[in-house]
């Protein structure tokens, strides 16, 4: 309805243009994802009615191509063409914004609190099935914070050690804590490893167990760090076929061992298998990740330490080593290999007694091949030394700084009305706390709702229902030979509109086969 009471027609552009006028302005989109399944007759129609309107109306338009754009325009007629005025870009794939996404604001943000693998996983599930926005999962990471701040107690040992005096750290915190499965597991380890006066005083000593809670805030930076350090050399590799969510996902719940074979982080064999060039590039990558980090994970690299100019200095030997390998192997017109590449191995054909016999050898390594061998050896050896993590959970007060809870974020992001309505209609009471619901108790009383009353009886009928045998039962239960008493009119008001909100909530429809029937719907 416009302005003055005009009343506009079905598709009419001028309603269209009278919203964009309230609404101040503003750019109209029109998207045709597939634009080669449209008839060609049909897009240059719109287009002509869309350029006609272009002094009153800013549409723009937005075609999905799968194969070019020369193409898309030579099915176009010369004029629709000429009415376009057009640029080409490439579609970023959603699965690469959300990886972006997590590196930068789950594994590389500088926020105390971090996201546990079990809710991850279901937060890129829901992303992947559901086709739903970052902004969705930017959401998803704000209730997960709130949830920890508001919800648990225990957040407030998130403050720096220095100021985390009496007034927030209260005897309460320290009980809660010892209820902690990680506080559990650690004291047993304890008492399994015979430091029985630490696990004692744990226990026992309030003062003790404040001095280990205020030194947690730097061993969860310790530990952070290597996370880091150990992903960005495991992307630097680019060996792993896995993407980084489900290696950062696997790197919290099982830890980073070069060793786990198989695993995620088994790269062992694709590593020794690194011709000569391949291993040099590897050597470099690493010592890149080393110096300047990953800035995608906003890891800033080793630093200056002693570690730091360790592992420089070991990089930088290996790679002379392998660099004076390949000009000895090319004054000598060579072929460099290790016992790990596939020239190494032979396959030798015997036949005997009229049987071909296949068998795999070991080719004859040269001086200098098996020099490369050690060399990779010995890089492999250090590479594992910068590698790896325990699991999350193996950490002392992970609680604290972990959020993996489920229940919260899926009953409100992956909400479930059905049971939530079953439950209202079941029990009442719990809801509207009224007295005449109280003593139903779950039960089937005549003080019920009439909304709640059909529901009960819905769930004891079969799949199809007769409208005149639920009436039958709902007036036994309410009628004037009841103790509610009421008249048969009244009854059957309340009827019909607990009925209907039945069917507004999807629990019933119309039967196709008996009119005087209605058929259950079931919730998914």
């Amino acid at each position: 309805m416009g302005g003055g009471g005009r009343r506009y027609l079905d598709y009419d552009l001028e309603a269209l243009r009278v919203e964009m006028e309230g609404m101040g302005g503003g750019r109209v989109v029109v998207a045709f994802q597939d634009s080669e399944a449209f008839d060609t007759g049909l897009v240059g129609e719109l287009v002509g009615l869309f350029h006609s309107w272009q002094d009153r109306i800013r549409f723009s338009v937005l075609f999905g191509i799968a194969t070019s754009v020369e193409l898309f325009q030579a099915r176009l007629l010369k004029a629709t063409a000429r009415q376009l005025y057009g640029a080409q870009f490439d579609v970023v794939q959603a699965n690469a914004v959300l990886e972006s996404v997590i590196m930068a604001a789950v594994a590389g943000t500088k926020a105390q609190l971090r996201i546990g693998p079990g809710l991850l996983r279901k937060l890129v599930k829901r992303q992947q099935e559901q086709v739903a926005g970052v902004g969705a999962f930017v959401s998803s990471l704000k209730y997960a914070y709130m949830n920890h701040f508001y919800a648990n107690p225990l957040s407030a040992l998130l403050v720096d050690g220095q100021k985390l005096d009496k007034e927030i750290l209260q005897p309460e915190h320290l009980e809660a804590v010892r209820m902690l499965g990680s506080f559990k597991s650690h004291v047993e380890q304890s008492v399994e490893d015979g430091r029985l006066d630490h696990a004692r005083l744990l226990l026992e000593n309030d003062d003790y167990l404040k001095g280990r809670i205020n030194r947690q805030a730097a061993k969860r930076q310790q530990y952070l760090g290597k996370l880091l350090q150990s992903l960005a050399l495991v992307i630097a590799t680019e060996h792993s076929k896995r993407s980084f969510v489900e290696l950062y996902e696997a790197a919290l719940e099982e830890g980073i061992s070069l060793d786990q074979s198989p695993g995620p982080f088994d790269l062992g064999d694709a590593i020794k298998r690194s011709t000569p060039e391949e291993l040099i590039g590897l050597i470099k990558r690493a010592m890149t990740v080393v110096v300047d980090g990953n800035p995608s994970l906003h890891w800033n690299g080793m630093g200056i330490d002693q570690d730091a100019e360790a592992a420089i200095d070991k990089f930088e030997a290996l790679r002379a080593d392998v660099e004076r390998l390949i000009e000895t192997s090319k004054k000598k017109k060579t072929s460099l290999k290790s016992k790990y590449s596939s020239q190494s191995r032979v396959l030798r054909t015997t036949v005997v007694a009229q049987k071909v016999q296949l068998s795999r050898d070991t080719a004859t390594l040269t001086e200098e091949d098996n020099a490369f061998t050690a060399a990779i050896d010995d890089f492999f050896a250090f590479f594992k030394t910068l590698v790896g993590c325990e699991p999350l959970s193996n950490l002392f007060l992970n609680e604290v700084w972990q959020y993996d809870y489920h229940l919260p974020y899926e009953d409100v992001f992956v909400p479930r009305p059905g049971a939530t309505f079953a439950r209202a209609l079941s029990r009442p009471h719990d809801y509207l706390g009224c007295a005449c619901c109280d003593k139903a108790n779950g039960s089937m009383v005549g003080t019920l709702p009439a909304t709640s009353i059909l529901y009960h009886l819905y769930s004891e009928a079969g799949a199809s229902i007769n409208v005149a045998d639920l009436w039958a039962a709902y007036y036994a239960l309410v009628g004037e030979d009841s103790e509610i008493g009421m008249d048969e009119r009244s009854a059957l008001v309340l009827f019909y509109r607990g009925l209907a909100e039945m069917r507004a909530m999807g629990f019933v429809k119309q039967s196709k086969k008996k009119a005087d029937h209605i058929a259950k719907l079931k919730w998914l």
